[in-house]
């Protein structure tokens, strides 16, 4: 059983190093054909036609996806996070949590079939969009990204002792500060909305003190 742990182990680690040395060679190749300066600066990504390798463009619509998906994730995310730990009752959290599960566990490909065969064409119905557009993969990989940072978020506020987690309610840098303080500036007293904001400003001086 020994020998055959170990060697699992090493067959890991061979294939490992068997990959890197792999990418290792196509890179040598790659850029013994192609200038590494014309390559990371090239604004221009056509190697088939033009045979143009710039990768700024790629690097560039790279980081647009990637930002407007996580305004799109990142908050739905957490506030789905924060609702099943603090508010959901636990019947609701008991289905809702592996729900969640199933759904991080979604391979990708099947949400970018879903962008090309349902997103791309309402939204050239109704934009006149090009049928391969970056709103397209922003909206499809931020609902993708939704029940990871739930999922995750809901196991980081569940690790987190409660004495920890809810400290002062007056601190805005807690959990339950600021829960408390949305519900304040949520309300129509004026005397909550004074209150929410004094005690903001009194956590930032503590903090900043």
């Amino acid at each position: 059983m020994r020998a055959l742990l170990f060697f699992a182990a090493a067959f890991a680690v061979v294939a490992t190093f068997a990959i890197v040395l792999a990418l290792t060679y196509d890179t040598v190749v790659f850029f013994g054909r192609v200038n590494p300066w014309d390559f990371y600066t090239g604004t221009t990504w056509s190697p088939v036609i033009d045979g143009l390798f710039g990768v700024l463009p790629l690097i560039a619509g790279t980081l647009l996806i990637a930002g407007g998906a996580t305004l799109i994730g990142i908050p739905l995310g957490l506030s789905a996070a924060i609702f099943l730990r603090e508010y959901a009752p636990a019947r609701v959290r008991e289905v809702v949590k592996p729900v969640l599960e199933v759904l991080a566990g979604i391979p990708s490909i099947v949400f970018g079939f879903f962008a090309l065969v349902t997103v791309s064409p309402l939204l050239k119905a109704w934009f006149g969009a090009d049928y391969f557009n970056g709103l397209n993969a922003v909206l499809v990989i931020g609902i993708m990204v939704i029940p990871l940072v739930s999922s995750l978020s809901e196991d980081a506020l569940t690790a987190v002792p409660a004495d920890l987690r809810d400290g002062n309610p007056s601190d805005p840098f807690l959990l339950k500060g600021f829960l408390h303080l949305i519900q304040l500036v949520g309300t129509n007293d004026r005397y909550h909305h004074l209150h929410g904001s004094g005690s903001l400003l009194g956590g930032l001086s503590f903090k900043s003190g």
